[in-house]
């Protein structure tokens, strides 16, 4: 038998620790969002952060599957501080026709909900929401609207931390909280970077949504990407913007490379016709930054 240790720790035998099955996850938006979970949407300004907090949301309160990922129906509470008006366009533009029983609103955009501070005003209005809707998963849109401090300040983050964590242990919900990153805070959290970073080592699930086109502001392309502290990862999504949300466009950017690939392939084998095939693939991946399995599907084509 384990030895309890301290306020929540326990001390087991190691074959014990073992054969101890893992506590299950109850995912409500598989690999993405689950109950008393901590989920980061990450991304700079004007990436389409909120459109897919909106999906993400509209997905849970309905129980329709988003990108293929399977769908636990439930209740959403979704917090909007900043430009309200715009996030109205937008889920009234992307819920026509659908069932919004189980989503409410709460409009907190005149004013910071300071929730880092030693005043308790920020937290309390949250848990006094929280305790009227009940819901089973809170979004947070956005997590600067909740932080008093401009620059990085570790004492306020902690603040910021602890109070989110005591919401969702004693309210029993899960949250999904968008942040907007300057660039080298997306690439720190996205490629596991910061080991330093407070809020990477404390989300269960971080979703980076940025461009594809970084020269192009137009273009509505976006590419989803997951880090996730369950060690299972989906591979990243490539999305296009819509007047209905986001439109999964994956299989036709694959499409696009495979074509890309054979071009290639065909083009350097009439150059270099006596290269061994496996190191002309790999010469070529790294040249054109196109996957080696992409050129071994397209040598299929051949």
């Amino acid at each position: 038998m384990p030895k309890k240790i301290g306020n929540g720790g326990y001390v087991y035998p190691a074959k014990e620790f073992l054969d101890t099955p893992d506590e299950p996850i109850e995912w409500n938006i598989q690999s993405m969002v689950h109950s008393k979970g901590k989920t980061l949407i990450i991304g700079l300004t004007k990436t389409g952060k909120t459109i897919f907090a909106i999906i993400l949301a509209l997905s849970m309160v309905t129980g329709q599957s988003v990108f293929s990922f399977p769908i636990e129906k439930c209740r959403v509470l979704y917090i909007v501080l900043e430009r309200y008006r715009d996030f109205k366009r937008k889920l009234r533009d992307m819920a026509q026709g659908m069932n919004l029983d189980n989503l409410h609103v709460l409009d907190y955009s005149k004013k910071p909900l300071f929730i880092d501070t030693l005043d308790t005003k920020g937290y309390d209005t949250l848990k006094e929401a929280i305790a009227y809707v009940k819901p089973d998963i809170v979004i947070l849109d956005a997590k600067y609207r909740t932080t008093s401090k401009k620059e990085v300040d570790e004492q306020a983050t902690s603040r910021w931390i602890n109070n989110i964590d005591s919401l969702i242990e004693n309210e029993g919900v899960g949250f999904v909280i968008i942040h907007h990153s300057p660039k080298h805070e997306y690439e720190e959290l996205v490629n596991k970077a910061a080991g330093s970073s407070i809020l990477s080592r404390w989300a269960d699930v971080i979703i980076g949504v940025k461009r594809v086109n970084t020269k192009e502001r137009k273009d509505p392309r976006r590419l989803l990407e997951f880090v996730s502290n369950y060690g299972y990862e989906p591979d990243p999504i490539t999305v296009k913007i819509t007047d209905k949300g986001m439109e999964d466009v994956s299989g036709q950017v694959q499409q696009n490379k495979l074509y890309e690939a054979y071009q290639i392939l065909e083009e350097d084998l009439k150059k270099n016709p006596g290269t061994r095939m496996t190191k002309r693939i790999y010469d070529l991946a790294d040249k054109h930054l196109i996957s080696a399995r992409t050129f071994w599907a397209a040598r299929e084509l051949l």
